[in-house]
């Protein structure tokens, strides 16, 4: 248990997960108008830079939106709507879709960087424990995941409209692997897996 833990905390040996004073790349070298875009995208458009985040983990420079946006946000939208016809548990179906969304994307970083975690089916558990407590404290978790990431996994409108990449109708095929879980089904034991990309320490500055 303590293995699940630790590899998570510390991703890459330098990104841990309580560093929330590290702000690169995320929010540039760090330098002002990269932390401004950085906040202001969260903020005020977060559903599309987490479709975009999402989407670029399956190797794209953009989402798809049937793989990525749409099929990604049916099963929490379902499970909200449960909750408005269910009000007095409607948090609880709200927090469990949100658990979801964040474990699958901290594991699909995690396996598209080649980041290592312990624990079974290829570290998600340690992944959930992440998105369900890490993101409790001010967001520890989700930091962590954007100082591995570069900038334009997230960055929507810089990449749609500056980049010349915008989303694509769908990713074929549909599967698993183009939807939900890069590489497919998690396996068992640790580990995780994928081919290895520039994460935060190939992008300090």
């Amino acid at each position: 248990m303590a293995d699940i833990i630790t590899t998570q905390l510390v991703w890459n040996g330098d990104n841990e997960c309580y560093a929330f004073w590290k702000v690169a790349p995320c929010c540039g070298a760090p330098d002002p108008m990269g932390a401004i875009k950085c906040c202001l995208t969260w903020w005020f458009c977060g559903c599309f830079a987490g479709c975009q985040m999402w989407g670029t983990q399956f190797g794209g420079k953009s989402c798809a939106v049937v793989n990525h946006c749409l099929i990604p946000c049916l099963i929490p939208c379902a499970l909200v709507g449960i909750g408005f016809l269910v009000p007095k548990v409607m948090y609880v179906f709200y927090t469990i879709a949100d658990i979801l969304f964040g474990t699958f994307l901290r594991y699909n970083i995690r396996q598209k960087h080649g980041i290592q975690a312990a624990g079974p089916c290829n570290g998600m558990l340690g992944d959930c424990l992440c998105a369900t407590f890490g993101n409790m404290f001010c967001g520890l978790a989700f930091c962590q995941q954007c100082r591995a990431v570069q900038v334009e996994e997230w960055d929507c409108f810089g990449v749609w409209i500056q980049g010349g990449t915008p989303p694509i109708p769908i990713q074929q095929p549909l599967g698993l692997d183009t939807v939900c879980c890069v590489g497919g089904p998690p396996g068992g034991g640790g580990g995780g897996g994928g081919a290895v990309q520039p994460g935060y320490s190939a992008m300090k500055r």
